[in-house]
């Protein structure tokens, strides 16, 4: 498989990611989910921000949090569509998380403010990761000496 984009084929990604320099690097999981079912936009009148969930996509919601069970899930982001938060509040909820609606996940403001924001979240990712291993050694240290 070649992912024609960047040219590289499947083969080639893995090599990479076997690399020593890769294990390296701290790593995060981010989850991009589109929204649920809601509807057809072309049946849709007026502004597409509040078009909400059809009762499909509710079901579609109420089930995220299960299908996503094994992940562990720090933060839940949600471009400021109706549809787009409706899709994750059961997962939030589950999770007791606050959902943090961004703009730069609308679609007016996707492409380079959003490509900064996934950024961002990976900066902050390594910064937390850092820092739960210096936690980790920490405790290890005190549990030797105790």
């Amino acid at each position: 498989m070649v992912d024609t984009r960047a040219g590289l084929r499947a083969s080639d990604v893995l090599a990479r990611l076997d690399s020593p320099a890769f294990a390296r690097k701290p790593a995060m999981t981010l989850l991009l989910i589109r929204h649920a079912s809601a509807g057809d936009r072309d049946d849709w009148v007026g502004d597409d921000l509040p078009r909400p969930l059809d009762a499909r996509g509710r079901g579609q919601a109420s089930r995220l949090a299960e299908l996503l069970g094994d992940y562990e899930i720090a933060r839940v982001l949600s471009s400021p569509a109706v549809r787009c938060v409706q899709t994750v509040e059961p997962l939030a909820r589950s999770r007791g998380l606050d959902i943090e609606v961004r703009e730069e996940l609308g679609e007016e403001q996707q492409g380079e403010a959003g490509a900064e924001l996934v950024r961002s979240l990976a900066r902050g990712a390594d910064r937390s990761l850092r820092s739960r291993r210096a936690q980790r050694r920490r405790r290890r240290r005190f549990a030797e000496e105790g």
